[in-house]
């Protein structure tokens, strides 16, 4: 097993030390405690995880709007970015940190929601059909009317159009899905190769 600190760290000022070859999943936004607790099992062998909350139990403790303190190249793998999207202020800047510390071939997980509107207006690219946006329609509706749900566009859409736009300066979009729709929207998750 990694034996890794936990580190809070000024991006500014220091460098992460470890080793980042023992890394083969960089989970930014997520902790060890909340992966155990959700999970159900520890977390496997080479999972790093990363948060701004101390409470998720995270490796390290970074503002990943100050950066991602390794060096460049230095991650293979996959890196996480889950649910994470809503609460960046430069998703841009983010997304370029990323592409920085990804080795080519990196595989980059996004899960977001995105406003329903948007979700049912791409149907084509989502490969929706006539009864998924029947479903969708119908879950919101009910949605509604049980529990007061407002459904529409927000940060979780805005910042994920941002980054993905960064991201795909660097990266080809590999992989999309989802897997239903709630209050904030669709869940949608991408996958992106760094080349």
């Amino acid at each position: 097993m990694l034996n890794f600190k936990k580190v809070s760290l000024n991006f500014k000022t220091s460098q992460m030390d470890i080793d980042p070859e023992g890394i083969n999943f960089l989970d930014l936004g997520y902790g060890r405690t909340r992966y155990e607790e959700e999970m159900g099992e520890a977390p496997p062998e080479g999972r790093f995880f990363v948060d701004i909350d101390e409470d998720t139990g995270p490796d390290a403790l970074w503002n990943l709007d100050e950066g991602i303190p390794l060096a460049d190249s230095s991650i293979g793998g996959t890196i996480n970015l889950g649910h994470i999207m809503a609460y960046l202020q430069n998703p841009e800047f983010v997304a370029q940190e990323v592409l920085r510390v990804a080795k080519p071939g990196t595989n980059v997980e996004i899960g977001t929601y995105i406003s329903i509107t948007d979700f049912i207006a791409d149907a084509k690219i989502w490969g929706l059909t006539s009864d998924d946006i029947k479903y969708i329609e119908e879950t919101i509706a009910e949605g509604k009317a049980r529990m007061g749900w407002e459904a529409g566009p927000d940060e979780w859409a805005k910042n994920t159009y941002a980054f993905i736009d960064a991201l795909s300066k660097g990266a080809r979009l590999i992989e999309r899905d989802w897997d239903g729709v709630y209050e904030n929207g669709a869940h949608v998750f991408f996958t992106f190769q760094v080349v």
